[in-house]
This record gives C-alpha cells, sequence and structure tokens, in this order.
C-alpha cells in the first residue's frame, strides 16, 4: 500500500493534515484570538466605569445628633465642625422604617458607612432593625448650625439614589441602573442631583422641594437615570448642598 503523501493540500479527516494547510490554520486561529482580544478590550472601554464607591462591612456605631431636614441625617462632628451622614435602610427603604417613634436629637447608632473618594463631602450609614445603640445627651456641645442660601441655579444632570450612587451598587448612575434607582426612590432612599464638571468631577445635591420639604417619588420616577435640567434654589446647610427645586421646573434633556 503506497504511504500518503503529506506534502499534498488535499485534506482527508483521518489522516494528519498536510503542513501547508495545517500552517495556515494555525495563522488563522492566531488572528481569530486576537481579534477576539481586541473586540473585548474595545467593549469595555465603550462601558460605563463603576465609580468609586465603597461599602464597608464591619459595622460602626456612630453619636451625634439625629435631624430630619427633611430625610434622616446624623450629624457627627469632627474637628469642631459638623458631618453629615444621611441614614439609609438596609433595604430598598427609608431609614425611617427603623427610627419610626424614635425622637430626633442626640443619639447613638450602628450601621455600615457608605462612602465615595471623589465626593467626600457626604456619606451614608445603613442601618438595620437593631440600629438604635442608645439615646441621651451627647458627649459635648455640637458646632452651631450654618446654613447659607446660595441663590438660584440652572443645572444639568441626573437623579439617583443616594445609597445606589454612594457605593452600594457600582455602577450606581445611568440607564443600566435606571430599575434599580427607580425602586430605592419609590421606597424611600434620598433622591440626590448630580452633576459632572468637563473633567467628570461630580457634585451631588440632596433634592427636596420648596422650602425643604421631601420629593414625592412618584413626582420624578420617570426622570430618574437620564439626562435632565433642573432649576432651583441653592442652600448650604453645614456643608450639606440642598438643591430646593419645583418639580415642575425638572426637564428630561
Amino acid at each position: 500500500m503506497a504511504t500518503p503523501n503529506t506534502d499534498d493540500d488535499f485534506y482527508v479527516g483521518y489522516l494528519k493534515m498536510p503542513r501547508r494547510l495545517a500552517r495556515a490554520v494555525g495563522a488563522l486561529v492566531l488572528l481569530l484570538i486576537g481579534l477576539v482580544a481586541l473586540d473585548l478590550y474595545v467593549i469595555s472601554l465603550m462601558q460605563q466605569r463603576p465609580g468609586p464607591g465603597s461599602w464597608a462591612e464591619t459595622p460602626v456605631v456612630l453619636s451625634g445628633e439625629l435631624s430630619r431636614d427633611p430625610y434622616p441625617i446624623l450629624w457627627t462632628e469632627e474637628s469642631g465642625r459638623r458631618v453629615p451622614y444621611m441614614l439609609i435602610a438596609d433595604t430598598k427603604r427609608s431609614a425611617e422604617t427603623f427610627l419610626a417613634g424614635v425622637p430626633s436629637g442626640p443619639i447613638a447608632l450602628t450601621g455600615l458607612v457608605i462612602t465615595r473618594t471623589d465626593f467626600p463631602g457626604l456619606k451614608m450609614f445603613e442601618i438595620g432593625a437593631n440600629a438604635v445603640t442608645e439615646a441621651g445627651t451627647l458627649p459635648a456641645p455640637m458646632a452651631p448650625v450654618q446654613s447659607e442660601a446660595l441663590g438660584e441655579v440652572a443645572l444639568k444632570g441626573e437623579i439617583v439614589d443616594s445609597k445606589c450612587w454612594f457605593g452600594v451598587m457600582r455602577p450606581g448612575e445611568g440607564r443600566v441602573h435606571k430599575g434599580c434607582a427607580t425602586v430605592c426612590i419609590k421606597g424611600g432612599i434620598p433622591p440626590v442631583f448630580v452633576t459632572r464638571t468637563a473633567e467628570g468631577k461630580p457634585t451631588a445635591y440632596v433634592m427636596t422641594g420648596p422650602d425643604r420639604q421631601a420629593i414625592k417619588p412618584d413626582e420624578i420616577k420617570a426622570l430618574v437615570a437620564d439626562p435632565v435640567s433642573a432649576t432651583g434654589i441653592l442652600v448650604r446647610h453645614n456643608g450639606l448642598l440642598y438643591l430646593e427645586t419645583d418639580i415642575s421646573s425638572l426637564r428630561k434633556l
């Protein structure tokens, strides 16, 4: 029986592949692998960045002053100044779920700290069913309340739910997060209006209605996670920025 000629380009499945054909197939496979890798890299560049938020895993106890202005906030004191921690529940609900009946004033709470490194001016504090550690007098008088009206503003940005944007979800903004943000805000998570500079640096404004009334979720649910414009009064309250806006001023861009 004659020995098969492996130099022949004709390929038979049960025989060894001819050398020239094997080289061509090998080159094609390497090319396809390179194209797939390049495609994955390009797709990754097109994805929304997850953001620099962080969600602590170890509970801590914070002492301070509980206020509702109009959303639950724990004011602590650091280096002689008031530092705000916006309070949220460990579910997609308002912190009032666990603070109902708890009076405003001195308090100690157990929970998890949520922060964003690109916006250190405000932090979140997630609490659960047994969050109230104690209530009583503050260890020392806190710094006086300082409130300053900064005038009328016209802003362009996005309405997000504060809990996810600060670090619970990554990313916590954009249309990819619209469903989650809508559910969170409907459950009582405070809405935040986020603007960005040309370099991408964010500023977050706690959204309220006129005279700092809580926003009704149903009034903004259609605008959440979309580019919108807003006009209103900007107020700085102990370093915390509030956007007091009439819902009728909100426009989808």
